[in-house]
């Protein structure tokens, strides 16, 4: 039995959302044509290369070998872009096959064709500060942006990189999460988009924990979006970020509805934003691939049944199309229909029936308000005990 809530059901009432979707387009892309991964490899990852990271490194590698005595020097010597591309990709694709989670065929791909000793070199000129790290990080946003238009829904997460060192581990900056590909690593919150035809996800915006002042969810989430905006990411008021139960807590959505910002969260029973015994009777008899959706004149609830568990999902990007037909249903709560059986005369309460209360059995069919008086267990019932008594 639900004892408080505010959320009623809208039945078949048709959600209109406030920002319509269109997805991130790669710009000059032609007409359903989008550049293939290893374009956006080029154009993207080594523009970025060349413009953030080489010259920090280049810096480094010039202060180290400076330090250095004989043969060592040479280790040290300045990299080109091309290089310091290559070295990079050599890294990924040797994590990457030793990812249990790989299918591909790597044994044919020639590694390891730097050189030990100058890998080693470059991952010392890599070590850099919070403050570069941060300033690496956002650029990575600005770069994007040149060749990425934003759309209208982004979706926030968190993801965890597998590399770490013992100076991290001493630090105590590595992170354990379970159901991750990589559960212990380095954890940042990422800002996420699809492009429009080849639906690949794109990375906008990163926030890192494991920098200084590290973020709680909720400001990372507020941060990613304040990268972007100064970044020149055109954003309209009505954009739309798709969260998981991580951002689903009560003082989260008290931000959201303070702030205007849309969101779409999924929500999980622990949450305590939504009472578990509203989710346990929304979800109760659901047939696969059906759903109930709640309103409560600020905050859409859907709870849906998929093949193997059920999905509640809380949103204020969408509102009920005759929304205000709902809203005096809104107000009948205990006391106020103590009230009005108290102070009002027959003849009025009549008038007020015929009005306003036909949509009760839209709102609380099934449902027991101020049983000593009003049975609503069936809309005709409702009709015929609210009207006997006032004639009573």
């Amino acid at each position: 039995m639900v004892k408080d809530s505010s959320f009623r059901p809208i039945f078949n009432r048709q959600l209109i959302f406030a920002e319509s979707v269109v997805r991130a387009q790669v710009v000059l892309s032609g007409p359903r044509v989008e550049p293939s991964e290893a374009d956006i490899f080029e154009k993207i990852f080594c523009g970025w290369v060349r413009e953030a990271v080489l010259p920090h490194v280049t810096v480094n590698l010039e202060k180290i070998r400076a330090e250095k005595q004989g043969p060592a020097k040479y280790r040290y010597s300045p990299i080109n872009e091309v290089a310091l591309v290559k070295f990079f990709l050599e890294h990924f694709l040797l994590c990457l096959k030793d990812s249990t989670t790989c299918n591909e065929n790597l044994e044919e791909i020639k590694l390891n064709t730097t050189g030990i000793q100058r890998r080693k070199a470059l991952n010392n000129a890599l070590n850099f500060g919070n403050e570069t790290l941060r300033v690496i990080l956002n650029n990575a946003t600005s770069h994007m942006l040149k060749a990425i238009t934003p759309g209208t829904v982004s979706t926030v997460d968190e993801a965890v990189w597998s590399y770490f060192s013992r100076i991290a581990n001493k630090e105590e900056k590595l992170r354990f999460l379970k159901n991750k590909p990589h559960d212990f690593g380095l954890l940042c919150y990422l800002h996420s988009q699809p492009l429009h035809y080849s639906e690949l996800p794109v990375v906008l915006a990163f926030e890192a924990v494991f920098l200084d002042d590290p973020p709680t969810p909720i400001i990372a989430l507020n941060r990613l979006r304040a990268t972007l905006l100064r970044a020149g990411a055109q954003l309209s008021a009505d954009h739309i970020t798709v969260t998981d139960s991580l951002w689903s807590y009560p003082a989260h959505f008290n931000q959201y509805l303070n702030l205007g910002q849309k969101v779409v969260v999924s929500v999980k029973e622990n949450s305590g934003t939504i009472p578990i015994e509203l989710l346990n009777l929304a979800s109760r008899d659901l047939p696969i691939g059906n759903s109930r959706t709640y309103y409560d004149g600020k905050l859409v609830l859907q709870v849906v049944q998929t093949a193997d568990h059920v999905t509640s999902v809380l949103t204020t990007a969408a509102r009920v199309r005759g929304e205000a037909e709902l809203s005096l249903c809104r107000l009948l709560t205990y006391a106020s229909a103590k009230a009005l059986f108290e102070n009002e005369t027959p003849a009025s309460l009549i008038k007020a029936y015929d009005k306003h209360f036909a949509h009760l059995r839209l709102v609380l069919n099934g449902h027991v308000v101020f049983r000593s008086i009003i049975d609503l267990t069936s809309p005709r019932s409702c009709s015929l005990s609210l009207k006997s008594k006032l004639y009573s």
